[in-house]
């Protein structure tokens, strides 16, 4: 395991924590060029989530600290966003609430797993695409695209289906490492 801390992809996690801010005071504008200035920012990030595992892995850069700061920016990034929208009254307040708290449960096990069985978790393909399907699902409701509702409609229900999918994952691997007899261990 490569144990340097600033890798171009750990990097690029960095840059979609920072993109949080700027994107979500433009993705709460009314004005149609910040949406849309927002829309651009939120395809830079969900870019950056794509290419940090890329290069991680084509680079040979792969460390503890990416297996964190990966999910930790996409959990950032979209809670972010997704609370601001929330506020405005652009995103379901039930939809925020059961994502951010899918996010601090499985944040919960992956400490629990990690102080107990010394298993740093790494996140799960399902909880990768679910993230990318909301990062969709906000990136149709900040350009605000009349006659649009039907495709809203679907990709908010896509994403709660795939969070809820990839929570449940999250939760089968966590109650079989922490059996009592789960011959899993440090590594």
């Amino acid at each position: 395991m490569n144990r340097q801390v600033w890798t171009v992809s750990n990097l690029l996690s960095v840059l979609r924590v920072i993109l949080v801010l700027p994107i979500a005071t433009l993705a709460a504008s009314h004005t149609p060029g910040d949406r849309l200035l927002a829309a651009g920012l939120i395809a830079l990030a969900a870019a950056t989530d794509y290419f940090d595992g890329v290069v991680a892995r084509k680079l040979n850069q792969v460390t503890d600290l990416g297996k964190i700061i990966d999910p930790f920016a996409d959990k950032i990034a979209v809670g972010v966003v997704c609370v601001i929208l929330a506020l405005h009254g652009k995103l379901p307040v039930w939809f925020v609430v059961s994502a951010i708290l899918r996010d601090l449960l499985i944040l919960t096990g992956g400490v629990i797993v990690k102080k107990s069985r010394g298993i740093l978790l790494q996140s799960n393909i399902v909880g990768k695409w679910a993230v990318g399907v909301a990062a969709m699902y906000i990136f149709v409701l900040v350009l605000d695209v009349g006659g649009a509702g039907w495709l809203e409609t679907i990709l908010l229900y896509a994403s709660a289906l795939m969070l809820l999918a990839s929570f449940l994952l999250y939760l089968q691997r966590f109650t079989s490492i922490m059996k009592p007899n789960s011959s899993v261990t440090r590594p």
